[in-house]
């Protein structure tokens, strides 16, 4: 979140704002803590500023984005929700603690599986890395 201001490079570079893609209360939160990137406005001449223009996803829908149908699948962080994604054989799920059954239905057939693993002990709101390797093995990745 707080690199979101290097960010301008890519975006002065392609001459266009980029599109950033999450849950709408993430965006939300970004647009409340980094409002001047989504005012609108130009940047102070001399200066410039990420463009960016936010599209949130809704869970278990997919999303046409880059070319690419991705697929944000909810997922249990301590009290909150948040996001992991299945790109077509490929899952991308690194904040998590477990994987709800709703989700795991949509895991089947994966190629490759990045999961988070943060320590070899529990932790409250990250799988271990005996937790992880059993959520693999149940997804059949």
């Amino acid at each position: 979140m707080h690199g979101i201001d290097d960010l301008r490079a890519i975006s002065a570079r392609q001459r266009s704002a980029l599109d950033v893609y999450g849950a709408g209360t993430t965006l939300a939160e970004l647009e409340r803590r980094f409002s001047y990137i989504f005012d609108g406005t130009p940047p102070q001449p001399g200066t410039s500023k990420p463009e960016l223009v936010a599209h949130p996803l809704e869970p278990d829908r997919e999303t046409e984005i880059a070319g690419l149908r991705v697929r944000a699948l909810a997922l249990p962080h301590g009290d909150r929700t948040v996001y992991g994604y299945r790109v077509g054989p490929i899952a991308y799920l690194t904040d998590v603690k477990a994987i709800p059954a709703e989700a795991l239905a949509r895991l089947t057939g994966l190629e490759v599986l990045v999961l988070n693993a943060l320590l070899p002990r529990p932790h409250p709101l990250h799988l271990s890395v005996p937790e992880a390797v059993a959520a693999a093995q149940q997804i059949g990745a």
